[in-house]
């Protein structure tokens, strides 16, 4: 009976260790099928991606979504309300504190343009942030940041936050097109509703 029941265990074993061998064959498979979409994906990739990361969130933890509030779009009808940057060291100190918060993460981690950064899935060096600026635009009291996420499918974002304490308040979160860089472009894609709030990461 012993030997039955080790034969039993070792056999579910071998059947399992089969089943992890075939999946993983199949993932590596998919990811080699679609590393060039991965690397430009459609709009319809990034949102069908968009989709399993926050089925996965909430089957896990649920996450705060942070919705375009009126006072933030009322301001982005003045574009030129707000000054443009492109450097990491250009997002005030008081909004970095608060997008490490909202990421869930110790510190706050982005790459400037041209740096080293995790752009895929794929993790190289762990010591390397998986974010890469793209535009900070900051107007009296609010600060837009506009940056990439890197992953299976690279997002592009953009985070806003009130300056009225510190830490900044964060007060919304989107995926956009990665066309939209500036707060120019941010009102149209508004207006034309391209774009989908969402929770930080």
């Amino acid at each position: 009976m012993r030997v039955a029941r080790t034969l039993r265990i070792a056999s579910l074993a071998v059947v399992g260790g089969l089943a992890f061998f075939v999946c993983a064959q199949v993932g590596l498979r998919w990811y080699v099928a679609r590393k060039d979409e991965a690397l430009s994906p459609s709009p319809a990739a990034i949102a069908s991606m968009i989709d399993m990361a926050n089925a996965t969130v909430a089957s896990k933890d649920v996450r705060h979504v942070y919705h375009l509030e009126d006072d933030l779009k009322a301001v982005l009808n003045t574009p030129s309300y707000f000054a443009l940057h492109h450097r990491v060291s250009d997002i005030p100190r008081s909004v970095r504190t608060a997008f490490a918060k909202a990421v869930e993460e110790p510190t706050f981690s982005m790459a400037d343009v041209g740096s080293p950064w995790e752009a895929t899935d794929v993790i190289r060096d762990p010591r390397l942030p998986r974010r890469r600026i793209t535009t900070v635009a900051v107007g009296g009291a609010f600060c837009l940041v506009f940056y990439e996420h890197g992953g299976i499918v690279r997002s592009s974002n953009v985070a806003a936050f009130r300056l009225s304490g510190d830490p900044a308040e964060p007060v919304w979160h989107a995926y956009i097109e990665s066309s939209v860089t500036g707060p120019a472009v941010l009102r149209d894609a508004i207006d034309k509703k391209m774009f989908r709030d969402a929770s930080f990461f």
